[in-house]
């Protein structure tokens, strides 16, 4: 099967969050900063042993838009004030064990800002980003 998925936030306190920031003397009041969305497509399903999948997408995360806490950590170091793309790619080895195959490359969205959140890496701002990681799950 084919797919399309996407999803897309508005946070309506991200302007007072811009002001928040810019009292501090952190930036200038950027407050047209809360929007994020992600846009993608799949192919295949993974529900039974031989089954595929291959999932693209790119999301895109304005410095204000999402609590920062609640990021994917997997996908762009849990950084906000990113954009980029992501593939997947998934086989099942047997009817519960599933190998999936992740690339990710991000970039800052805005220059001036920072780009916060909990990720592992130490830098702020992290201007480019990139992954390669293989996850092996077993449901029982």
């Amino acid at each position: 099967p084919m797919r399309v998925f996407g999803e897309f936030a508005d946070n309506i306190e991200g302007h007072d969050r811009a002001h928040a920031a810019a009292e501090l003397g952190e930036f200038d009041a950027h407050t047209g900063q809360h929007y994020a969305w992600m846009i993608g497509g799949a192919i295949g399903q993974l529900k039974a042993k031989n089954d595929w999948e291959i999932r693209a997408w790119y999301q895109y995360a304005q410095q204000y838009a999402l609590d920062p806490n609640l990021v994917d950590s997997d996908i762009f170091d849990s950084r906000i004030n990113e954009k980029g793309v992501a593939v997947k790619v998934g086989y099942m080895m047997a009817d519960a064990i599933s190998l999936n195959l992740t690339w990710a490359y991000s970039w800052r969205i805005n220059g001036s800002l920072g780009t916060g959140g909990s990720g592992d890496i130490p830098i702020n701002p992290l201007d480019q980003y990139q992954i390669f990681q293989a996850d092996m799950s077993v449901k029982f």
